[in-house]
This record gives structure tokens, C-alpha cells and sequence, in this order.
């Protein structure tokens, strides 16, 4: 026997509910009538469906014998007095989300319910989905361990619709979207009542919450994370995390995939059999379907929906809004208090007589307030929600650094959550840009257009970067992939491919070829400008591959001044740029290359990483015959440190104490020879001895990169630049 609905309600999720309702065998389910608040509404829609029965207002539904169960698909402030209006009729009922207006009502509906022997159910669609029956499977099962966090989005633009923005119309992010995301929350922690819950958002100038985010900490250390948002699309997908896994169900407010440590699922829908307003709302048959087989099997709720967390959900939403109107109420104090020392001020200062605090003042500033919210309305952001500390994290795929912050914050500043961090109060968000865009975040990532793919084309490409704040003195540059064009082979200058920083304190920053894995400090102390960073493509049959890493230095973490790059550790590698085999270095470079000196260490040695890793033609047009042999290394040797240095137009310095040594010996193989401060030639070492070894305790441990613009043509191989291995050595006790 079929069960009989009438529908309270002709708006469109009424419609896709009939529609889905439809596809279902007729023995199982029919729709006898529709009632809506006006006739030629409820007519138009009994035409459509070809139903039998339609009815201006609610009451002769309520009459009509034949019906069953109504669902109730009105606007949200209607739900209570509707779904009351039914129950006293002996109807059971069915009600969309949300249930109520509030825990008052919830109750009073389910104590009715309990007293009339009638089947009401919440209309948590979601629920009745086959990708939650599986998860309740999973969960059950313990697959991915004990749960112990829960992240959870939902939002699309929705500014325009009247029922999401207007109080009156029971609008708002948290009755129309964050139902959805605080049902699925309460589903993976089912039996748990948070212990705590903290919430905050954004109002329109009606007051409305258009989005929100709230924590919610359960006992043992779990914790939920839900957000809804009316004014962006969102993420849309629920993230559970526990100690063996994870899992992922995108769309989870109707999902057909759940992805489980990786590896995807895929339910599929019932047959589509219909036109339909929302997405995936043929699902709404499988609700359609429980319903039939509570009232059938006499139960008067529905395991997948029970009573009891419906009435958690409506706790949960008053609980959230009571906390939005404390902010409120806290912005008003605060605007009264501004208007207050503004009148104030605009009082004559010689006047003996003021009485700050008279009745006519007080009064003016209160009308004043009323004024400002009222006339102009202006919207309100509300930031009390506690917002983790905005640190560097690492991106859940393991690849990525990214910005540890709330999930609105990343999203309004369209930013890309990579997982949870600081305990789950937190998302991980990523930045990136590409050409012609611009950068505002102490960390983001510049791309090439196709990447991860190559970019082939010839273009121009810039970036704008702007400092976060006043206090950035330098920007780092981590050059994760950095593969253009190779300079002029012949004179090492960039020609064609260039990567081109300006706008800092230093001078530009000139770069092509190949420098993945090197890194820059770029000084913008003092500098309010913003600065662009420029890629000028215009070399032919070209692969290009660019990721750089950009981050924002605050004043109290700078490099030290004069170093374009800063190395840290005990051991490192440091080379020029565009090293590698078939590279050549580059010209006009002049910088320094730093080594942090680590606590207990007095002093350095640097080797060259392999036998042909240090080749720097001296690039001077008057070199003379007879300084071939001082050319061979940069050793004493007998060639005076003076005629090295003017021998040497491109070279690598070596700070150095007189007392510092160089290894291998000395010609004679009896002592060490002495550093010294110019290196040029095809070997760092004497006459290319190996191996090769040379130590400095001059402090700081530095190493200065000096190429000038090109004298002479040379080749390739003789000008690869420097690659050293760097260990710094404890101090003799």
C-alpha cells in the first residue's frame, strides 16, 4: 500500500522533493495534494506534478483525510507552526532543515509527536545516502582508527537569495548551510556532546550571519571544525582524521564518493528520471524511502535521524547565534564609546562648564549610534573567533610550506586549505600566483602559467609583491624549480630569458638559467612600494619551468645585511648561480654568500664538491703570458696576492686570517700554503692540486661572488662558476 503525501509549500525544494518522490514505485509512495499560501500557487504546482488536491493555506491540508504524512518545505520561520499544525491533525511529518527556529520549539515538536504516537523526522537528506551508510560502516569499524578531527565547509554565493539574507525570513549561514555542516560533525562523533563550542562570523547590514566558523572540542582531545559561508563557494567536503587514516567525501551534503586513505568509492544515484533545481536532488528519494519504512514499521523516528540529535542541532545553532549577539551587542558598546570621544573632541576646550557625561551628550551619542546602524548599515565583521597563530605549516601533500590560519581567512584571501594544523583549530593554507598577479602573503608560490606542466611560449610575465607590514625588511626567494633559457654562452649574459627583481633597497636582482635549489634575500626595509618581479620570455624552443617560493622577513629574522644568500647548519653546499654541467655563470653578479656561524665553531673549510667544480675564466683582456702559472690556482705559489687580484677580473673571494691555511702543501710538500682572499682559474686549489681544502676563521663566514660585466669571449667550460662543500669547525679548547 502506498504511503500518501501532501506537500505544505510549492517552492523549489518542494518540487525536486516531488520529483524524486515520483520516480519511486507508485505502490510505495504517491502524491495526493500540495497546499501553499496563495491558491494559484498551490494550482500551479498540483498541474505540474498532475496532483489531485491543492489548497490556499495550510489548515485544509491538515483536513484532507487521504494524506499520511506532509512534508513541510516553507521557509524556515513556518516550520514550528506548520509542523505543529499537522501533528495536532494526526499527520506525521516530515520537516527540512532546519527543524525550527530554536531548541524551544525543537522540544515543544518532539514532546507533540511523542504524545500523538506520530512518526517527525528532520529532512537530513544527507543522511540517508548510501556514502553515509558506508562511513557509519568505516567509523564503526574503527577502519582509520579513533577519530579525533573533523573539518567540515559549505558555501556557495548566495547574496542574492532574500531567504539567506533577511532576519524575518530566517536567513542566516547557520540555519540554511551550517545545518549541514554541524549534522555531519555530530554524525562521525555520534554519542558526544562538545564540552565546548566557539564561534564567530560576519553579519550584513540586516544583522544576518552570512558566514561563520565555530571549534568544538569533545572529550579526549576531539575536536570539529565547521564553517558555512554564503558569500564565496567553499571547499564543500568533510575531512575526518584519525590515528590509522583518513577520509574524505567530497559534496558530503549529497555525496556519491567517499575516499577512504586515498583510494576513491563511488555510490552511484538512483536512475535521474526527472528536471531537478539542486544538485544531486534525485537523492532525496532515499529520505522519501525511509520515511515510508519508519511509518510502516510504527516507529515515530528514524535511526538515521533520531530525535535526540535533532534536538542536539538546535542547542548547537542557538548556542552559536547567542554568541554572535553577544558580539553585537560588545560592536554597539564600542561604537557608542567612538561617537562618545568624537563629541567630545568637537566640545569647545576652554569651557569650564562641560559635562561629558550630561544627559543632552548621552543622549546625542545614542541617536547618533542609531544613526550610523541604522541609515547607513553598515556590515560588521566579527573577529573574536580565536584565530591560530599565523606560522608557517607543511601542506598535507608533504610538498609545500603554507600559512596556518582560520579556513574563512584563507578562503576570503583565496588561499587553498591543505589539511588541519595547530591541533585542528587551524587550516593549512597555501598561496599561489602566476603572471600578472599579485602577491599579499608572507608566504606565496610563483608559478609559471602551466605548471606543473612546462611553458613553452615566449611571453612577459610579472608579478606584484606587497608587503603584509611595515616591519618586512627582506624577502626570501626559494627557487624550488627555476629553469629558463641559459645566457649568452660566450659572455655569460642574460639576453634573451630574464628573471628581473626591482623595487628593493639593493640593487636588481638579474637572473636566467638554471637555479633550482638556490635561494635569495631580496632588502625592502623602509621601502612602501610594492615590488615586481618580471620575466621576460622572448628566447625560442624553450621549455620553462619556474616555482619560487616567496616569503615575507620580518625585521628581527633578517639575513644579515650585504648577503644575497644565508646558510644555516654546520654543512653545506653553496654554489653560484647557473651552475651546472653544461651552464656557465653568469655575469654582473656581486654579492655575498653567508654562512651562519653556528654556536662552539670558530672557524670554516671549504672544498670543492667534485674535480671540475670550480671554473672561473679570469675574464681580463690584458692578462699576460707569463701569469699563466698564477693562474693555475689561487695559492701563494709564489705570485703575490696583489698581481692575483689584478689578474683576476672575475673571481670568488675567500675571507681569510694571515694565519690561515690552504691544503693541499706547498710545492715542496712540506708545509700548507696560505689563504688567500682572491680565487680565480680552473682549480681552487695550487696548480690544481687535490685534494683540496682550504680553512678561514675570519668572521662572519663569508664568501663573495664578483662577476663583472663580460671583457672577452670565453668558453663555456672554462667559466661553469663555483660549487664548494662548506664545514664549519669547533673552536681548539
Amino acid at each position: 500500500m502506498s504511503l500518501k503525501w501532501g506537500i505544505a509549500g510549492s517552492g523549489k525544494i518542494s518540487s525536486d522533493f516531488v520529483t524524486a518522490s515520483q520516480s519511486l514505485p507508485k505502490e510505495h509512495h504517491e502524491v495526493v495534494a500540495v497546499a501553499a499560501r496563495s491558491q494559484s500557487s498551490a494550482d500551479s504546482f498540483a498541474k505540474k506534478f498532475n496532483l489531485k488536491k491543492s489548497y490556499e493555506g495550510y489548515a485544509q491540508l491538515a483536513k484532507d483525510e487521504e494524506v499520511e504524512v506532509v512534508y513541510i518545505g516553507v521557509l524556515n520561520p513556518q516550520h514550528y507552526e506548520v509542523a505543529k499544525l499537522m501533528l495536532e491533525s494526526g499527520k506525521h511529518v516530515l520537516c527540512e532543515k532546519p527543524f525550527t527556529m530554536n531548541q524551544k520549539q525543537t522540544s515543544a515538536l518532539l514532546k507533540l509527536a511523542k504524545e500523538k504516537n506520530l512518526f517527525i523526522m528532520e529532512a537530513i537528506w544527507s543522511r540517508c545516502f548510501p556514502v553515509y551508510k558506508e562511513l557509519s560502516r568505516l567509523l564503526e569499524e574503527k577502519t582509520i582508527g579513533d577519530v579525533y578531527s573533523v573539518s567540515v565547509e559549505f558555501g556557495f554565493p548566495l547574496q542574492e537569495v532574500d531567504r539567506l539574507t533577511q532576519k524575518e525570513m530566517g536567513g542566516g549561514s547557520i540555519l540554511d548551510l551550517g545545518i549541514y555542516t554541524l549534522q555531519f560533525q555530530q554524525f562521525v562523533y555520534r554519542g558526544l556532546t562538545p564540552n565546548k563550542v566557539v564561534a564567530a562570523g560576519h553579519l550584513n547590514s540586516f544583522g544576518t550571519d552570512q558566514s561563520f566558523n565555530a571549534i568544538l572540542t569533545y572529550p579526549e582531545g576531539k575536536t570539529a571544525m565547521v564553517g558555512a559561508t554564503a558569500m564565496v563557494e567553499a571547499p564543500n567536503e568533510g575531512i575526518i582524521v584519525g590515528t590509522k587514516g583518513t577520509i574524505r567525501i567530497p559534496g558530503f551534503w549529497c555525496p556519491t564518493t567517499l575516499i577512504l586513505n586515498g583510494k576513491e568509492m563511488v555510490f552511484p544515484l538512483p536512475e535521474n528520471k526527472g528536471t531537478f533545481n539542486f544538485n544531486n536532488s534525485v537523492g532525496l528519494s532515499y529520505e522519501a524511502e525511509e520515511v515510508r519504512q519508519c511509518i510502516r514499521g510504527k516507529q515515530i523516528e528514524s535511526e538515521l535521524v533520531p530525535h535526540s540529535e535533532t534536538m542536539e542541532l538546535s542547542k548547537l545553532m542557538d548556542n552559536i547565534r547567542k554568541q554572535f549577539k553577544s558580539m553585537e551587542f560588545v560592536l554597539v558598546v564600542i561604537n557608542l564609546f567612538f561617537i562618545l570621544i568624537l563629541h567630545v573632541l568637537s566640545l569647545p576646550l576652554t569651557s569650564d562648564d562641560v559635562d561629558i557625561f550630561s544627559d543632552k551628550i548621552v543622549n546625542n551619542v545614542i541617536e547618533d549610534s542609531f544613526n550610523i546602524t541604522n541609515s547607513t548599515r553598515l556590515a560588521r565583521v566579527l573577529n573574536f573567533f580565536p584565530v591560530p597563530v599565523e606560522e608557517e605549516c607543511r601542506a598535507n601533500d608533504g610538498r609545500r610550506k603554507g600559512v596556518c590560519m582560520n579556513t574563512y581567512e584563507c578562503r576570503i584571501q583565496n588561499g587553498k586549505s591543505y589539511g588541519p594544523c595547530a591541533l585542528g583549530f587551524g587550516v593549512c593554507c597555501v598561496f599561489t600566483a602566476t603572471c600578472n598577479q599579485e602577491a599579499y602573503n608572507n608566504l606565496t608560490y610563483f608559478v609559471n602559467p602551466d605548471f606543473p606542466d612546462l611553458t613553452h611560449q615566449m611571453t612577459s610575465c610579472s608579478l606584484i609583491v606587497k608587503k603584509i607590514d611595515p616591519e618586512i625588511a627582506q624577502l626570501r626567494l626559494d627557487f624550488i624549480h627555476f629553469n629558463l633559457g641559459q645566457p649568452n654562452r660566450k659572455n655569460g649574459v642574460c639576453e634573451e630569458d630574464i628573471f628581473l627583481m626591482t623595487g628593493g633597497k639593493t640593487k636588481e636582482l638579474k637572473l636566467c638559467g638554471l637555479n633550482s635549489g638556490q635561494h635569495a634575500y631580496y632588502d625592502v626595509e623602509d621601502i612602501n612600494e610594492p615590488i615586481t618581479i618580471s620575466m621576460n620570455l622572448s628566447r625560442r624552443a624553450v621549455s620553462r619551468l619556474w616555482e619560487v617560493r616567496i616569503t615575507q622577513v620580518p625585521f628581527a629574522e633578517r639575513a644579515p645585511a650585504g648577503c644575497l644568500q644565508y646558510h644555516t647548519g654546520l654543512k653545506g653546499v653553496i654554489q653560484t648561480m647557473n651552475f651546472a654541467d653544461n651552464g656557465r655563470h653568469l655575469a654582473e653578479q656581486d654579492y655575498n654568500i653567508c654562512m651562519r656561524q653556528e654556536e662552539g665553531m670558530c672557524s670554516i673549510a671549504y672544498e670543492p664538491c667534485h674535480e671540475d667544480s670550480f671554473k672561473i675564466d679570469p675574464n681580463r683582456q690584458e692578462v699576460e703570458s707569463n701569469l699563466d702559472d698564477a693562474l693555475e690556482g689561487s695559492g701563494s705559489d709564489g705570485v703575490p696576492q696583489s698581481r692575483q687580484m689584478d689578474s683576476c677580473g672575475d673571481m670568488i673571494s675567500l675571507p681569510c686570517d694571515s694565519d690561515d691555511l690552504i691544503m693541499p702543501m706547498d710545492a715542496g710538500g712540506t708545509l700548507p700554503g696560505f689563504c688567500n682572499l682572491i680565487h680565480c682559474g680552473p682549480s681552487l686549489c695550487p696548480s690544481g692540486q687535490t685534494p683540496c681544502r682550504v680553512e678561514s676563521s675570519s668572521t662572519p663566514f663569508t664568501v663573495g661572488v664578483h662577476f663583472g660585466p663580460s671583457a672577452r669571449e670565453a668558453p663555456p667550460d672554462d667559466n661553469l662558476g663555483m660549487c664548494l662543500v662548506y664545514d664549519q669547525l669547533p673552536c681548539n679548547v
